[in-house]
């Protein structure tokens, strides 16, 4: 099994290689950074949620005055901004926990990179 799982796998770089013109030996260290790429990519995504996501907290806490009788709701204007801030916090939530399950793969990415191509043969 583990014998066909590596023929499997050097068979498609080999394909892969051929297709882009080039020899499987460089092939691999592109699917490597491939790797490191699907893995940071999330933390990158879950930066711009919190980027955005800070500053709409701060205006909608610096223009939110329970004491003067007013709620957070009292205006359609108010409510937007509110829902603006639950839907980031979601976003930023799901990207995180999207990173955290890819965060291994910066670790091993060359196991990662060999799964992928086993999942092609499948």
């Amino acid at each position: 099994m583990e014998a066909e799982s590596i023929k499997l796998v050097l068979t498609y770089l080999d394909k892969i290689a051929a297709k882009i013109g080039t020899t499987a030996e460089q092939v691999w260290p592109w699917l490597i950074r491939q790797q490191y790429v699907e893995a940071i990519y999330p933390l990158v995504i879950f930066a711009v949620f919190c980027a955005v996501l800070i500053p709409v907290l701060m205006f909608v806490v610096r223009h939110w005055r329970p004491d003067s009788g007013y709620s957070i709701c009292s205006s359609d204007h108010e409510v937007v901004w509110g829902f603006s801030c639950i839907a980031l916090a979601i976003g930023a939530c799901i990207s995180l926990a999207v990173f955290l399950g890819e965060f291994g793969d910066l670790f091993n990415p060359e196991y990662q990179a060999f799964m992928r191509l086993l999942s092609l043969g499948k």
